[in-house]
């Protein structure tokens, strides 16, 4: 079964959204550029997490979905 990315995790969008995939049950990823934000997130909701930058690629059939939540929203879009 393939799993969503929430990428900008840590983030106030990022994170209410992680949140909410939990209660949901989904089966998902959390993801971002600082690893040190983002275990202790991760550890919160016994989730995995990944640290990449916006340029890193992902394999394509890794992931059947990414919620894109980072900050820098135009810069970062074309890249995720």
């Amino acid at each position: 079964m393939k799993k969503l990315m929430i990428y900008g995790a840590t983030g106030y969008t990022g994170r209410m959204a992680a949140e909410h995939a939990k209660t949901l049950g989904l089966d998902f990823v959390i993801a971002g550029r600082n690893g040190g934000r983002l275990q202790p997130l991760a550890a919160q909701l016994d989730v995995a997490y990944r640290v990449f930058s916006p340029d890193a690629h992902a394999h394509p059939h890794t992931f059947s979905g990414c919620g894109g939540a980072a900050g820098a929203g135009r810069r970062a879009a074309g890249r995720l």
